[in-house]
């Protein structure tokens, strides 16, 4: 479902899952390396097509991010803490005695959706502040007499804030097809601030901060490592 429909879905049914007792804590950490991802949709239509205007490039980044996540969760299989046995609540929410509530459905929809737009646009506004603060442009001139690319710079690290901003301003520049590849991979992969708060909304009682982000940025490498290598193959 996280590959199908995209962030946050992926980290809001495992922590559905865990607050069903269906999952132990050290499964919930576990499931949340590999479940945590990008829907085809956006990569494909929304950075590949309407960004770059290369089909090519979409089918190649969504295989790296799928992949990546794959191995990832290979990584981290082995990861344990102290187990804790599952509550009654796994055998009283099993598929023969599960009931679905329409009304509390469509609450936790509503919900989430409201959290999510919330995050989005809070995350749009605080990076706005960054850019157009004195101080950053000041940065980013040192970062030019340094003989890197400021522009580079500011888009990458506006990905690391919000991923849909980054690949936009990574789209416009003069960059290499393997390089705006690779670099797009691992923006949309990490998922960036953005999409880090909209998942530990979701994840805030059963994963750690630092485990969740240690997961998405192993994910990003590696996805961006079968992206790199696939761009020389092709």
């Amino acid at each position: 479902m996280s590959v199908l429909t995209g962030y946050p879905v992926g980290s809001k049914l495992v922590s559905d899952l865990h607050k069903e007792g269906k999952l132990t804590t050290a499964q919930t950490i576990r499931t949340t390396s590999f479940s945590s991802n990008s829907g085809p949709m956006f990569i494909l239509g929304s950075v590949a097509i309407g960004m770059f205007a290369d089909k090519k490039m979409g089918f190649v980044m969504l295989f790296s991010h799928i992949l990546g996540a794959l191995i990832n969760g290979l990584v981290y299989r082995n990861y344990k803490i102290k187990e804790e046995k599952l509550t009654e609540k796994s055998i009283q929410n099993s598929p023969a005695n599960y009931k679905i509530d329409f009304s509390e459905s469509v609450l936790s929809s509503v919900n989430s959706i409201l959290l999510i737009g919330g995050v989005i646009c809070f995350t749009f506004v605080l990076l706005e502040a960054l850019t157009t603060n004195p101080l950053f442009t000041y940065f980013l001139k040192l970062i030019s007499k340094c003989g890197l690319d400021s522009n580079f710079i500011n888009a990458f690290i506006c990905g690391i804030g919000e991923i849909t901003k980054g690949c936009l301003m990574l789209s416009s520049l003069p960059l290499t097809k393997i390089a705006a590849y690779t670099i797009c991979t691992f923006i949309i992969t990490f998922g960036g601030i953005s999409t880090f708060l909209q998942a530990r909304a979701f994840l805030k009682e059963v994963v750690p901060a630092k485990i969740f982000l240690l997961q998405k940025f192993t994910h990003a490498l590696i996805s961006s490592i079968i992206c790199f290598l696939l761009c020389l193959i092709i």
